[in-house]
């Protein structure tokens, strides 16, 4: 699939191992792989996580700025529970000032907004306003740095370590499959899209400026961010996510050695990936969702809905193929208890299964017994005397 894309990376890049690689997970063991000018890839689909190409995507490098996008996602979760606002002020510790490398220049005492802060680490990479934000959220950076870890490890990025909050120290480290799974989790915070898609800014009341190195935000449709960042420790990186329509697709690239190749491979993985797939989600008929009978309950019918429905990653064009198959329950016994699967909607490619949908009791029917019967009964009669 990656066959046209990966040949024009050879182009543009100093890539040279020879071959065409399936994009499928499954399907990644072939006899001769074309590189891309990177020393760790991943490319999946947002929605799905389903990867699309990988190359050492689980070789653990040094983090460098990517190590920034944690605490924008913790900062994104703290703002949505309100425990956190964007225009609440920080004051600037000696710590956070101290930090050397790319910085906004914060001064000792100085008060900076929650938004200016997230503008610098997004737009900016800055190790000071980092800092002070990590100390906002923890109180400290030792604790905050404990904080990173903990949520690595329940996003599920099993290779990533953290130590430090700014990417500075080298043993904080992780892999591209664990960015792309941090940035695909940031990519539901589209409240962030305005600031990760900010080419040009400025904070601190007009005093410094930022200015982003991810020329993809300029130009690329569809565009939700993420960060293109380089040191000397870790190379040049970047993690670009973009959406069109339904297909979301992140791309991580860790170690290239050219900051033009970089952006160039990223977009081109981009592009092939929107030319190659599409995201289905199916549409449930409201005929599968009618109130399925209920025999010996206190109510004649059960309410239902599909559980979790969920979308798959198929070849573009392939919608056509995909045939729905329901079996669901005419009728049931009660007691029926809320979340009790009826049934279930099969979509299928040929003799494929792409994605089971339950249909499922949205609703408790307890079974009828006499003194229920009884009752019913006598309001019935006092109703029809009315």
């Amino acid at each position: 699939m990656f066959g046209r894309v990966l040949t024009f990376l050879t182009a543009v890049t100093t890539a040279v191992c020879g071959m065409t690689a399936d994009v499928y997970a499954d399907e990644a063991q072939q006899d001769s792989a074309q590189s891309v000018d990177a020393q760790s890839v991943y490319v999946c689909e947002i929605n799905s996580s389903q990867t699309l190409y990988e190359q050492n995507s689980e070789q653990t490098l040094p983090m460098g700025h990517m190590v920034k996008l944690m605490t924008v996602l913790i900062c994104a979760e703290e703002l949505e529970k309100g425990a956190l606002s964007l225009d609440e002020t920080v004051t600037v510790s000696v710590n956070a000032n101290s930090k050397q490398g790319t910085q906004i220049w914060l001064e000792v005492g100085e008060r900076v907004s929650v938004e200016d802060l997230l503008k610098a680490i997004i737009v900016g990479n800055a190790n000071d306003a980092c800092t002070a934000l990590a100390e906002r959220l923890s109180g400290d950076e030792e604790a905050y740095v404990q904080r990173l870890n903990k949520r690595a490890k329940r996003l599920g990025m099993s290779n990533t370590v953290f130590a430090d909050c700014t990417g500075t120290d080298l043993q904080t480290v992780s892999t591209a499959k664990d960015i792309a799974i941090l940035s695909c989790e940031i990519a539901k915070y589209e409240n962030l899209k305005v600031y990760f898609t900010t080419w040009i800014d400025n904070v601190r009341g007009g005093l410094t400026e930022l200015v982003s190195t991810n020329r993809l935000i300029r130009t690329y449709k569809g565009i939700l961010g993420m960060k293109a960042c380089a040191s000397s420790e870790s190379g040049e990186c970047i993690s670009a996510c973009a959406k069109r329509g339904n297909l979301g697709i992140c791309v991580v690239l860790l170690g290239c050695s050219d900051s033009e190749g970089k952006i160039d491979a990223a977009e081109s993985l981009l592009d092939e990936s929107f030319e190659s797939y599409s995201y289905f989600l199916p549409e449930i008929d409201k005929s599968y969702l009618e109130p399925i009978k209920v025999t010996g309950g206190r109510k004649l019918s059960v309410k239902v809905e599909a559980e979790n429905l969920s979308g798959a990653v198929i070849d573009a064009g392939g919608e056509e193929a995909i045939e729905l198959e329901a079996d669901i329950k005419d009728s049931v016994e009660a007691p029926v208890s809320k979340g009790d699967v009826l049934g279930k909607i099969t979509c299928k490619n040929s003799d494929e299964t792409l994605i089971t949908v339950n249909i499922v009791a949205a609703e408790n029917v307890q079974t009828m017994n006499f003194g229920y019967a009884l009752k019913s009964c006598l309001l019935n009669l006092l109703n029809c005397n009315h």
